[in-house]
């Protein structure tokens, strides 16, 4: 059985760095067997820009090089054709650029979004997303 495909956003990282509500739930898909995990580069330097300014440039590197590091999440650059779907997802409105690529990222891999973000309930119809 193939694993489940998972496609986290900024607010999913986020809330496993706080450790806010749905920390836990972050954390043990990042660690199942039974996924696999992937992030947009766009949304990774959403992250780091926020834990720079809500904390540190050092902590921003810090979290940047733990990311890039682990296998548990595959990071996906912003291709120019992935840029022009995020576009296209962008200009129907409601969510913000760096979710557009999350939005296509899912789509391109028939993936599960992992957020808490409520601004993708604009997408709920046309992507799966799990709620954090």
């Amino acid at each position: 059985m193939p694993a489940d495909r998972y496609v986290l956003d900024s607010y999913a990282i986020l809330a496993m760095l706080e450790d806010e509500s749905g920390a836990e739930q972050v954390s043990s898909v990042i660690s199942s067997s039974k996924t696999t995990v992937f992030m947009s580069v766009i949304n990774l330097g959403e992250v780091l820009y926020i834990v720079q300014r809500r904390r540190s440039a050092k902590l921003a590197a810090q979290v940047a090089q733990d990311i890039v590091a682990t296998e548990d999440i595959h990071l996906v650059d912003a291709t120019f054709e992935r840029a022009q779907v995020a576009a296209g997802i962008k200009a129907r409105g409601g969510l913000a650029y760096a979710d557009a690529f999350a939005v296509g990222l899912a789509k391109e891999i028939k993936g599960i979004i992992l957020t808490g973000d409520r601004e993708f309930a604009s997408v709920e119809k046309d992507i799966d997303i799990r709620w954090l």
